[in-house]
């Protein structure tokens, strides 16, 4: 019963609640419009002309939480600004200092230009101002040390210059300050200390000179300390030790000098620490050891003396060690194996450093980043199993003996195996089949022998592949077809032999091709017209024989070509290499090629100057006399520099990019080898009136003589493949290629017309 009358009296209450609830809607509705006070019209108008854009809602009596990028208070009065990201351009008004209830303003990221407004210093209830990332110009004004509230103060990222005002000192409110990446000079203000609440400063990336303050050390909340990228000089002051709460310390890349000072190590919460790229000397403290804390180390390019210490044993939290460039001597300590958990980055490289490679390394399972390159490490190479973390194994330039481990197959995940400039024997391990990720493979300069193994076609990820100055033998594998992201092949100075398989043609990303100085022998396959990115084709030094074929003058990328001692190769050289605007040499010295006949047909543009002219100036010129203009030459600065053909190694690939390191790493030392490619230059450009008129001349008679001949030849095209299908099936191994020989010619001496 007692249920019912509840019951009841709920159903009659109903009416009344849902009044209640439908007045303070209509009384929430009314409150969260916001309309904008029109006192503040004017400042809203002045921005829209400075940027040159209507924004949403920016006009007196609107909705403020609908308007672009605005909040107001209750009373509709303009408390924040923020339009980071809306493609601002033109100046800040200074106009928009009159809007004093401001306590944010956020516009970061845009294309602003212009000096920033002194007018600003007005706006005493700014907490926040950033203008991060844009195009602004001259002086940080002293104004802004009247922002007494401000907590935030971030201008990286533009053209600001001149020194920094000593008025920031007054903001003892201030929690963080950006003026990275600007053009700012002068020495870093000892009234800075002033700024007790002050957690992060970056001043990185300007024109700083002068010492880091003493100062520094007192600002007790200091969590971030970027000072990177200036020209500051001196010594790291001790009193640094007293930033308990700092985490983060970027002085790399200035002019600092002296010792590292032992009270680093009395930084109870430091996770970073960058002095790379400096002048500090010294060795490095045992105290360092001492950072529990610390996750990344680099101490790079300096001139530091002595070892590495033992303490970092204790650095049970380190992931990333760069110790290259440093100095650094002595032997690599195996106590480094107590961080094996954490450790996933050491660079140890262009040091000093003997001894043999610790075998407990082997456990620094974590690791995926291991370069001790260029250094005096002897010794054979531990089994790396248990390593399967790597990524990139640097280890060249070093005495290391001994065979390359089978083990090496375990690391699934290399992308970057650098063993060149050792004394490691035997023969490359069939297992080096199973590294599928592998981009780059360097094994030159060692004492290698053997034949390549079949697996490495499995390498399909390979890009730069260099065998040169090793003892190999046998034939390349005609797996190696397999690798189409090759752009490099280097097997100079080997006993390689047989013939180049017709396979190669499938290598269409191959830029360089380098066999010189090997056993190989019989024709040229046709197939190397596919390649058709070459740059640099070295076949010098062989016992190729036959003859050139015509279609490598298709390769329009071609820059460099070296037949030298090749006594067999004969017949005619193609006519065509005339016209590769980017081909800047062509040795064909001790070889029995020769030119075209002066009686030959000019049918093919040649270059000016070009290495095909050097070699058979009389074709060219007869050709040039006969009416056929000359290709357009290549842009001048367009080719690269001749590079040494002899005794010394050729050139190297380009730098292989690392995987992404999350610190960064000094570039491989090589040359480039740069790639220009150019079609097949057109021959109208400036021709004269009479010189067009004759060509159309020539073309009509041709068209008519041809006419006759057009359903014989249309008739034949539609039962014949096409050329470069042919070439294709050849490379495939689906048939031989169809004949396209020259007849011998025996010249008994280099070429001369």
């Amino acid at each position: 019963m007692s249920l019912i009358v509840a019951h009841n009296a709920a159903v009659r209450s109903l009416p009344l609640a849902i009044a209640l609830l439908l007045t303070w809607g209509w009384i929430d509705v009314a409150s969260a419009r916001q309309p904008i006070v029109a006192s503040q019209a004017p400042a809203l108008q002045a921005c829209e002309e400075a940027w040159g854009r209507r924004l949403m809602g920016w006009r007196a009596g609107g909705d403020c939480s609908q308007a672009q990028g605005l909040t107001c208070d209750a009373r509709g009065m303009i408390t924040a600004i923020d339009l980071s990201m809306s493609n601002l351009t033109g100046p800040i008004p200074s106009s928009i200092a009159t809007l004093a209830t401001l306590t944010k303003l956020v516009l970061g990221d845009n294309s602003l230009s212009g000096a920033i407004p002194p007018e600003l210093g007005a706006l005493v209830l700014l907490h926040e101002l950033n203008l991060y990332n844009n195009n602004l110009s001259g002086p940080v004004p002293a104004e802004l040390g009247q922002l007494t509230a401000l907590t935030t103060l971030v201008l990286g990222s533009n053209e600001l210059w001149d020194s920094i005002p000593s008025t920031i000192a007054a903001l003892t409110a201030l929690a963080a300050i950006d003026l990275s990446s600007n053009n700012i000079s002068g020495s870093i203000p000892a009234s800075l200390v002033a700024l007790t609440a002050l957690q992060q400063l970056n001043l990185s990336s300007n024109q700083l000179e002068g010492p880091i303050p003493d100062a520094l050390g007192r600002m007790a909340n200091l969590s971030f300390v970027n000072l990177s990228i200036n020209r500051l000089n001196g010594s790291i002051p001790p009193a640094v030790a007293g930033l308990t709460s700092l985490r983060f310390l970027y002085l790399h890349h200035n002019g600092l000098s002296s010792s590292l000072p032992s009270a680093l190590g009395e930084l109870p919460a430091l996770v970073d620490l960058e002095v790379n790229d400096n002048r500090i000397n010294g060795s490095i403290p045992d105290s360092l050891g001492s950072i529990s804390t610390l996750e990344r180390l680099v101490l790079r390019n300096n001139t530091l003396q002595g070892t590495i210490p033992n303490s970092f044993s204790q650095l049970t939290n380190l992931e990333q060690l760069d110790l290259g460039w440093s100095g650094v001597q002595g032997s690599i300590p195996a106590s480094l194996s107590a961080i094996a958990s954490s450790l996933t980055q050491l660079n140890v490289s262009n040091n000093a450093l003997n001894g043999s490679l610790p075998s407990a390394l082997a456990s620094l399972t974590s690791l995926a980043i291991l370069d001790v390159s260029h250094n005096e490490i002897a010794g054979t190479l531990f089994d790396m199993a248990n390593m399967t973390s790597l990524a990139v194994l640097s280890l060249n330039s070093n005495k290391l003996q001994g065979p390359i481990p089978n083990s090496i197959g375990s690391l699934s995940l290399l992308s970057h195996l650098s063993l060149e400039y050792n004394s490691l024997d035997g023969s490359l391990p069939e297992s080096i089949g199973a590294l599928t990720l592998l981009s780059l493979l360097n094994t030159g300069a060692n004492p290698l022998n053997g034949s390549l193994p079949e697996s490495i076609g499995n390498l399909t990820s390979l890009q730069y592949l260099d065998l040169s100055f090793n003892f190999l033998t046998g034939t390349l594998p005609r797996s190696i077809s397999q690798l189409r992201k090759l752009s490099s092949i280097q097997a100079t100075n080997n006993s390689f032999s047989g013939s180049l398989p017709s396979s190669l043609g499938l290598l269409s990303a191959l830029q360089l091709l380098d066999v010189s100085k090997n056993r190989f022998s019989g024709p040229l396959p046709p197939t190397i017209s596919l390649l058709t990115r070459l740059s640099i084709l070295d076949l010098s030094t062989n016992s190729f024989n036959g003859f050139l074929p015509e279609s490598i003058s298709t390769l329009t990328a071609l820059q460099l070509i070296n037949l030298i001692d090749n006594s067999a190769l004969a017949g005619v050289l193609p006519p065509g290499l005339g016209a590769l605007s980017a081909l800047t040499m062509l040795a064909v010295k001790n070889t029995s090629l020769k030119c075209p006949s002066t009686d030959a047909a000019c049918d093919v543009p040649q270059t000016l100057l070009s290495p095909f002219c050097m070699q058979c100036p009389n074709y060219c010129h007869r050709c040039l006399r006969s009416g056929i203009p000359p290709a357009a030459p290549a842009p001048l600065g367009s080719q690269p520099p001749n590079f040494p053909w002899g005794p010394s190694p050729p050139p190297s690939p380009p730098t292989v990019p690392l995987p992404p390191t999350g610190f960064p790493t000094r570039p491989i030392h090589r040359p480039i080898v740069t790639t220009t490619t150019a079609s097949s230059s057109s021959s109208s450009g400036g021709l004269s009136g009479g010189a067009i008129a004759a060509i159309v001349i020539a073309l009509l008679i041709v068209v008519v003589t041809a006419a006759g001949l057009a359903y014989i030849v249309i008739t034949h095209k539609t039962n014949a493949p096409d050329q470069q299908d042919l070439l294709r099936d050849d490379a495939l191994g689906n048939g031989p290629v169809g004949s396209n020989r020259q007849a011998y010619v025996d010249i008994d001496h280099p070429i001369r017309d």
